[in-house]
């Protein structure tokens, strides 16, 4: 990954200046040392002291390059750090839309068993409703039956009136 690159670049570059410091060490002590060719000695010197001013060119270069890198590691750590929220807090709203949804299917079933329960008794309701209508349709035929009866037997209870009195 990135991070384990730039943690090998961060390695590679502390050894580099270590590397540096040794060189620059080496070079002192050649310096102090060599009398007998001064002449060679100062231009030694003179090479030495601009390898000297390149080298630490170079690790301040490198010391920079350094903290670039360990910025930028800090920053690709504090993105991971803010991913991984994101990814719990989705995946908490997503725990929580499964919970609302299994208490949404149970108060489903239970609103679907009433519902039967319901039809059942609407069912039973509207079976009554019809016998009793039919019951009700009997009883006023009945009625009209024996109305038509009684007014028949009135009838015949007149003609048997009249009959007496002409018999009288």
């Amino acid at each position: 990954t990135r991070e384990q690159q730039l943690q090998a670049e961060t390695n590679s570059l502390q050894e580099q200046v270590e590397q540096v410091r040794m060189d620059i060490d080496e070079l002192r002590k050649q310096l102090e040392g060599d009398e007998e060719g001064r002449g060679m000695f100062e231009r030694a010197r003179s090479q030495i002291e601009q390898t000297i001013e390149g080298l630490e060119v170079q690790a301040d270069t490198l010391k920079k390059a350094l903290s670039t890198a360990e910025r930028a590691n800090e920053q690709m750590q504090e993105e991971n750090r803010t991913s991984a929220d994101r990814c719990r807090e989705t995946a908490d709203k997503v725990y929580a839309l499964m919970d609302s949804l299994r208490l949404n299917q149970v108060e489903l079933k239970k609103l679907e068993a009433e519902n039967a329960i319901k039809d059942k008794k609407v069912l039973s309701l509207e079976r009554q409703t019809q016998n009793l209508q039919a019951k009700i349709s009997m009883e006023c035929d009945a009625k009209v039956l024996a109305e038509q009866e009684r007014k028949e037997a009135e009838q015949e209870a007149i003609v048997l009136k009249k009959k007496n009195k002409k018999i009288e």
